[in-house]
């Protein structure tokens, strides 16, 4: 028997299998929550940024340089090693944070995403104004917790040190949430909408 550690866009658990180590990128569906999750193998990869790729990065945001968006916090570049772990596919939606609620009674501090709860067409959506301790609450719900700083870029960039997920092209709407120039995105979209990102 082997333990595998979970990760999420919100959270992270500790589940028991019976095989080898997943592939990368394996699907399951989380027996708690019912969200996808996707494997990340164990292995080192690079974490951070130097500040000649901060500079790149704020260059691509329309931002004048890495000190303005304090890009300090992600210095100084470095291999990291970490053991394998699923992370969710997507943020939590409407729909999951729903089912939490029902389940375990928790009252939600703010009404932006129990506000569509009888919205079907909102019930993919990620949950929104979402406190810090609410999420860690869900977490335990769900049998997982919150991912390290570590876990949730090895995620998001890959192992070869990448700028983003898709590579090292400056961002476009295509890849995410970012709007058009001059015009801001809408407040929310479906999880899953920037499949090139």
């Amino acid at each position: 028997m082997k333990t595998f550690a979970f990760a999420t866009g919100l959270l992270v658990s500790t589940f028991a299998v019976l095989a080898a180590e997943p592939s990368a990128g394996t699907l399951i569906v989380h027996p708690t929550d019912g969200a996808r999750m996707v494997y990340v193998p164990g292995g080192k990869f690079t974490m951070g940024l130097g500040e000649a790729e901060a500079n790149t990065v704020a260059q691509h945001l329309g931002v004048k340089d890495a000190a303005t968006l304090w890009a300090w916090d992600c210095y100084p570049r470095r291999t990291v090693d970490l053991p394998g772990y699923f992370v969710d596919e997507t943020e939590v939606t409407v729909a999951r944070w729903k089912k939490f609620v029902t389940a375990s009674g928790h009252k939600t501090k703010f009404k932006e995403t129990t506000r569509h709860f009888d919205r079907p067409e909102a019930q993919f959506l990620p949950a929104g104004e979402i406190t810090w301790d609410e999420a860690k609450t869900y977490a335990r719900w769900a049998g997982k917790a919150l991912p390290t700083d570590a876990q949730w870029e090895k995620a998001a960039r890959g192992t070869d040190g990448r700028l983003y997920p898709w590579g090292n092209d400056a961002p476009t709407p295509d890849h995410g949430h970012f709007g058009a120039k001059g015009k801001p995105p809408r407040l929310y979209t479906q999880v899953g909408s920037f499949p090139r990102g």
